[in-house]
């Protein structure tokens, strides 16, 4: 069977199962302090009787990034019916042995072990042992490393313009084309200004946003020597080929199913990139499934006209609420309102 390719998706708007006003009350940065190492998140779960599963949905942000820059994926996937732990560290804690041990074949840089290992301390605190997996950029390296680690943890893993599949990379690449499309978006919301009177109040409330969650100001020397070097040296595709083989061998509720979703107009990493590196091939439909087949189980590509890397803050959501919760949407667990065509 081969695997299942989306070019277009539309989002969903689902009837809410929280209240905005439960939803604010919800959403606020917590502090947690385990074995003298302390960790940030945010969690936000509808009231009992509200949910559609009793299953975590575990966010893992990019670079940078607070739970404000994501608010509107963490409050559709709430309003949809699922609870949700964000978690996006900084320098994170040092990796057991065993499981240094286990990635060691792979190459992983040390930033990234670190922050893999104090999202495990974190999960191992909220007491979370199976989850959907949502991780954007860095995040999804992330969760691919948990995936990996944790066999059975993960049981819908969705890497949203994903880092760590580009194959060899330098700083100056990531951060130019980062640049370049932070500019492209800068002139969409200054050109969508001049025709729509309602866009002006939007984008100065997206950018109040982006500053107040915005964990850039965090040890910037630190992001620009280690974090940064330790995005770009990432490659997540053995990682991903190695737990895609291992899924015939688990048992049914130890299996992961892996989902690619990029934006067609990702600059920072652009799903033609991403595509050559794991060899796909336009111009053979088979060749693509088989290639695609050994490092992920479906491919959604959210095509756009604006959809970027940060394609999140600056546009609607609902994209990863539905992916995450197609198991339950083709159950009839979720009612929607409407389609938001794109």
């Amino acid at each position: 069977m081969g695997i299942e390719t989306t070019p277009m998706q539309t989002g969903e708007e689902f009837t809410a199962k929280i209240s905005p006003e439960e939803f604010e009350e919800q959403f606020v940065k917590q502090t947690a302090e385990v074995e003298g190492h302390s960790f940030e998140f945010v969690k936000v779960e509808p009231e009992e009787g509200e949910t559609i599963s009793d299953q975590w949905v575990v966010f893992l942000g990019g670079f940078g990034a607070g739970a404000e820059e994501y608010r509107a994926e963490i409050e559709d996937l709430a309003r949809s019916g699922r609870k949700v732990f964000f978690m996006n560290p900084l320098k994170g804690m040092e990796m057991s042995e065993a499981d240094s041990q286990t990635l060691a074949e792979f190459d992983v840089p040390e930033t990234i072990k670190n922050k893999t290992a104090e999202i495990l301390k974190a999960l191992e605190f909220a007491g979370i042992e199976r989850a959907d997996f949502i991780g954007h950029s860095q995040g999804a390296i992330l969760s691919s490393l948990i995936a990996s680690l944790r066999p059975g943890m993960a049981e819908d893993l969705v890497l949203n313009n994903p880092g760590g599949m580009h194959g060899e990379d330098s700083w100056l690449g990531m951060v130019s084309r980062t640049g370049k499309g932070f500019v492209e978006q800068q002139v969409v919301n200054h050109e969508r200004k001049q025709v729509d009177p309602d866009e002006k109040a939007r984008v100065k409330s997206t950018f109040k946003s982006v500053l107040k969650g915005s964990e850039m100001y965090k040890n910037p020397i630190y992001r620009q020597v280690k974090e940064i070097p330790g995005i770009y040296k990432s490659n997540i595709i053995p990682l991903l080929e190695a737990l895609k083989a291992k899924q015939e061998g688990l048992d049914e509720d130890e299996r992961t199913k892996t989902t690619l979703v990029t934006a067609n107009k990702d600059r920072t990493f652009s799903p033609e990139r991403i595509e050559d590196e794991i060899g796909f091939d336009t111009e053979s439909q088979e060749a693509m499934e088989k290639a695609l087949e050994t490092v992920v189980d479906s491919y959604v590509m959210y095509i756009d006209k604006d959809a970027g890397h940060e394609a999140s803050i600056y546009e609607k959501s609902g994209l990863t609420a539905q992916v995450v919760n197609e198991k339950f949407m083709k159950e009839g667990q979720i009612s929607t309102q409407q389609n938001i065509s794109q």
